[in-house]
């Protein structure tokens, strides 16, 4: 494309966003109680801890984790401790060590009780002598992803616009397209790594009452399940769920969940409290 014509569109885009500001207050203004604190973890020249893709740094005897007798890939490593602003964060733990892994080839949605093992989420306590795990010699080089260093910024998070929360408010068809500019823009054109909050949901938004019935035994794959009479009674306790993690595409370290979507990892608060993370569950969604 012509420079010239580049540097109009984004003079035109900036006089945009201008224009849109006193919109984009009023409609905050509407939904701020309806929004919830969330950590946004962004690209950082720093050195620490928390980083996606690269090689797990851990303990000398830490077991890469398997699935159907494959080594899952290495997604995500995070330092509890270096995540200050999740003191703000109800629940969290503040302290540890998380290793995020999934299955290499995304064969697993999180819609089948079956996929349960297809993901890992391994929890230490913070110590010393951590050494660099070397890469199974059965995670081909597509699966081992370059490595970014995150810290952590906060940020507020929304419902979905199909969420019944937003229904609610009656919002104008001007309002709609305007609210979808704004929750999408909260992460900046950065890669929506997020822990806690508001998922961002890309498909259905109530991802709680999928992992409540899935991880109860019941296929997600047609829309019969909810017509099974134990749907209704499961549906109750939803609510225990809350999101733990989002891992979002990352053109950075060529990282693509489906077409351009996402990875979302579920807990109920009680294993939370507990730092039972054998049964988070996870749902991938994509476009």
């Amino acid at each position: 494309m012509n420079k010239n014509i580049e540097e109009l569109m984004k003079l035109f885009d900036n006089e945009l966003q201008e224009l849109k500001k006193p919109l984009y207050r009023d409609l905050e203004e509407l939904i701020r109680p309806l929004s919830m604190d969330s950590i946004h973890l962004v690209k950082t020249q720093r050195s620490v801890f928390t980083k996606i893709g690269g090689q797990p740094f851990a303990n000398k005897n830490f077991k890469w984790p398997k699935w159907n007798n494959q080594s899952l890939a290495f997604i995500m490593q995070i330092k509890l401790s270096e995540i200050t602003l999740l003191s703000q964060i109800k629940l969290f733990p503040q302290e540890g060590l998380l290793y995020i892994f999934y299955d290499k080839k995304q064969s697993t949605w999180g819609f089948d009780p079956k996929d349960k093992g297809s993901w890992k989420i391994i929890f230490e306590r913070e110590h010393d002598n951590l050494i660099t795990i070397p890469y199974p010699t059965d995670l081909e080089n597509d699966y081992r992803y370059e490595e970014k260093r995150l810290i952590q910024k906060i940020i507020k998070t929304y419902p979905s616009w199909e969420d019944e929360m937003i229904k609610s408010k009656n919002l104008t068809d001007e309002q709609e397209d305007l609210y979808m500019d704004f929750t999408s823009s909260v992460y900046c054109c950065e890669p929506e790594h997020q822990i806690a909050g508001i998922a961002c949901a890309i498909q259905s938004p109530d991802m709680e009452l999928e992992c409540q019935l899935v991880s109860n035994g019941l296929y997600l794959g047609d829309s019969s399940v909810y017509d099974d009479p134990r749907s209704k009674e499961l549906e109750k306790n939803k609510s225990d769920w809350i999101l733990l993690l989002q891992i979002g595409t990352d053109d950075d370290v060529d990282m693509m969940w489906g077409d351009g979507g996402m990875l979302y990892f579920w807990i109920k608060k009680d294993d939370l409290a507990k730092l039972n993370f054998e049964d988070t569950w996870m749902i991938l969604q994509c476009g």
